[in-house]
Parts: C-alpha cells; structure tokens; sequence
C-alpha cells in the first residue's frame, strides 16, 4: 500500500514539474514573440519604431529623388539628375508619384542639361515652381494627364514647344508665361471646363507664330487688361454661351 502510494505521489511531481517546464518553455517563446513583435514592428510595438515611408522620408532611385507623403501614401519628385532625358516612372516602391514638388521645396536644382521629360502615368501634380530652374527644357510628355499646374511652374522656359493639356482643372497664375514659343494643344472636354480655373496673366506673352482658339466660360480666367490669363498670347478665346 504505501509503495503504491509512492508511486503515485511521484507521479504527481513528475506532472507538476512537467507543467513548470511546459509554462517555461511558453514564457520564453512568448518572450521571444515580444523582441519580434518589437523589433519588426508588429502589433502593440509597431508605434514604437519608425514607419517604413515616414512623412517626407526621401529615397533616390536612378538618380531620382523622391519624397514620401502618408497623408496621400504617395511620393513627390524632389530632384532629377542632370541629364538630356528624364523619364519619372508610375510607382517607386509600390506606391504613386503623383507630384513634381516646388522648387520651394528644393526640388529641381539649376539644370541645364535636361531636355526631355517624361511624366509617368501617376502624375497630376505639378507644383509652383516646378519646372522654372530647367533652362533648356522644350519636351514634357504626359502633360495630358496633369490636373493641377502651380504658379509660375513653367514661366520663362523660351524653348517650350509643344504641350497637350485635357485633363486640366488648374493653372496658376503665370504658368506658362512669356514661353513664346509654345504650341497649346487644347484637349479640354466642355464638361471639364466648367470648373476649370486660370490664374493672371498664366499664357501672357506665350504662343508660337500660329494661332490657338479654345472655348472657355466666362468667370473661368482672368480677363482683364493687364494681368489677364492670355494677354498678348497667340490664344483666342471664344466664350461659351
């Protein structure tokens, strides 16, 4: 009788150390799971490490350089290299480009060698400034696709040829001013235009030796005689009734 009992009593030990051993084991994958949790940024830990694409973290691909925004998820071209063409792509680690930033913001240093630049699919942005510091720029591809153009993005760039514009709902004031020798391929559907908003004096001086007629409404752009949105531009405007 009391050699079962033993038995027993020893068997019971066994399981119960046999728990202790198990809760340790357990303790420590959980102790483990928390240093991943913490070091990947899982869960309850991810606050306490950096994003991956923090607001206005920068990466450079291809000479590129790209700023990221978490309000949008998207990223904004900062810079370019200096070379003849330039082509921006659609995405840049997965996500948009959507924006050439402002020169405000350090984005396209002095550039002379620049020619050609080819705006990827994504972008519809182009900020004030953008492009004022490429001195020899005369091709954007992609501009049809492009909603808002910023304030003086453009101004002075004498060797401008030719732009296609549709998808339009902004243009700052002096955009396109004094880019005399620019051809305006005007796309904008009727439907568009009544929202559409041009700013003072955005194609003074602009426009090749040929003539370009569009229809805008009224109250759409400046139309007075000094700062008027296409003073003594190549751009008729016919009003639509």
């Amino acid at each position: 009788m009391k050699k079962t009992f033993l038995l027993i009593f020893l068997a019971v030990v066994v399981f119960v150390s046999s728990l202790g051993i198990g809760y340790a084991v357990l303790g420590g994958v959980n102790a483990n799971l928390t240093e991943r949790a913490t070091f990947t940024g899982l869960g309850s830990f991810r606050k306490s490490i950096p994003a991956p694409y923090a607001n206005n973290s920068t990466v450079t691909v291809n000479g590129i350089t790209y700023k990221f925004s978490t309000a949008t998820n998207s990223y904004g071209v900062t810079e370019i290299p200096k070379q003849e063409t330039v082509t921006i792509p659609a995405t840049v680690n997965g996500y948009p480009v959507t924006t050439v930033h402002s020169t405000t913001t350090g984005t396209l240093s002095l550039n002379y060698a620049t020619k050609v630049v080819n705006l990827g699919e994504n972008v519809t942005i182009l900020e004030a400034n953008s492009f004022d510091k490429l001195s020899n720029l005369n091709t954007v591809n992609g501009m049809e696709r492009v909603q808002y153009i910023g304030a003086s993005a453009f101004k002075s760039r004498f060797s401008l040829r030719e732009i296609t514009l549709r998808d339009i709902q902004y243009i700052g004031a002096s955009a396109f001013e004094g880019d005399f020798g620019l051809k305006l391929n005007w796309q904008v559907p009727d439907e568009n235009l009544i929202t559409l908003s041009i700013g003072a004096s955005a194609f003074k001086s602009a426009g090749s030796s040929s003539t370009v007629n569009i229809r805008l409404y009224a109250g759409t752009y400046d139309n007075t005689s000094s700062t008027g949105s296409f003073v003594s531009s190549k751009i008729v405007v016919t009003i639509i009734t």
